[in-house]
């Protein structure tokens, strides 16, 4: 197979954020981290979930990307070159299709949820801490 300079495969990336934004397309395992970095990133995207994550969440985790239109889901199996073919000239083939994908992850961007999960917990500590005797 005749390389191709317009693509990369590498197998690890220290600086994520500019990896994914100098991507058209990226083809990732499903865990949660990367799926929140990714819904920043707003590329369409292909997952591959890893068959042996506990309790299948990353299959899960990328069937309701793939529900939301954002993202092609491909099985980790026998059939995983030919399916990885198809879904990478499906989305080369609709720029357009590619486009929508990247921005229905919106809907997945939560850029204050740290900032929401720190004011909960000090509600709930203040409940359970309040009549203690507790600051």
């Amino acid at each position: 197979m005749a390389k191709n300079p317009l693509v990369r495969v590498v197998s690890y990336i220290e600086e994520m954020a500019l990896a994914y934004s100098a991507a058209d397309l990226i083809i990732s395992r499903a865990g949660a981290i990367t799926i929140a970095e990714l819904s920043f990133a707003m590329k369409p995207c292909i997952f591959v979930p890893y068959p042996w994550a506990a309790a299948n969440h990353q299959e899960h985790n990328a069937n309701l990307i793939r529900d939301a239109g954002a993202a092609l889901v491909v099985k980790d199996d026998e059939k995983l070159t030919a399916g990885l073919k198809t879904a990478v000239a499906s989305l080369l083939s609709d720029p357009q299709r590619a486009r929508q994908m990247g921005e229905r992850w919106r809907k997945f961007q939560h850029p204050d949820a740290a900032e929401k999960i720190a004011d909960k917990i000090m509600h709930l500590a203040a409940q359970q801490f309040s009549g203690a005797g507790a600051v």
